[in-house]
């Protein structure tokens, strides 16, 4: 016989909705959870969420672009993961939908940047390992991609949870990415 019981209630979206939960994530004990078209990681502490991050906040306040949520199931926060390392060097990562820059010559893009005005995006972000406080102006866009049309984007990271200091892969994040165009 299983027996569920509430853990947490967590917040509805900003517009008065229910929020689109996206992700979850756990450092050590922790446990952090992915509101995705609010880009809101939210620290689930003592059954309650608060918030630890507001990452769209954080994209328009360093780059002047914003958090795509121009649909409602391919767009917005997508994924998170924190670095093996992160204890000592504090980065972690998130896969976003973004608006597309005007200068598209000043970005590594690892793939045409055509179709919609958003792009795929994977960013390092920095925080301090000691309070978990971020860097919101740490964004470093590592790359972009550009998708035809909303279908299949970018999506979820991860670090090999089994990989050693001194293993070939250790440190190094894996990422799914879907078609990204509807009917191929």
């Amino acid at each position: 016989q299983v027996h569920l019981s509430p853990f947490v209630e967590m917040p509805l979206a900003s517009n008065g909705s229910p929020a689109r939960w996206n992700d979850f994530i756990t450092l050590g004990d922790r446990i952090f959870v992915l509101q995705e078209h609010d880009g809101h990681v939210y620290e689930i502490t003592n059954s309650q969420p608060q918030l630890w991050f507001d990452v769209a906040t954080a994209i328009q306040t360093t780059t002047g672009r914003i958090l795509d949520t121009g649909n409602a199931w391919q767009s917005g926060l997508r994924s998170l993961a924190f670095h093996p390392d992160f204890l000592t060097n504090g980065k972690f990562y998130t896969t976003v939908m973004e608006q597309r820059p005007v200068n598209l010559a000043e970005h590594h893009y690892l793939s045409d940047a055509a179709g919609i005005d958003v792009d795929g995006v994977l960013i390092e972000w920095t925080a301090n390992p000691t309070t978990l406080t971020v860097d919101p102006s740490s964004y470093r866009e590592v790359f972009r991609i550009g998708i035809p049309i909303y279908d299949h984007p970018i999506k979820q990271i991860e670090f090999d949870p089994y990989a050693e200091p001194g293993d070939a892969n250790y440190g190094l994040l894996y990422l799914a990415h879907g078609d990204g165009g509807g009917d191929f």
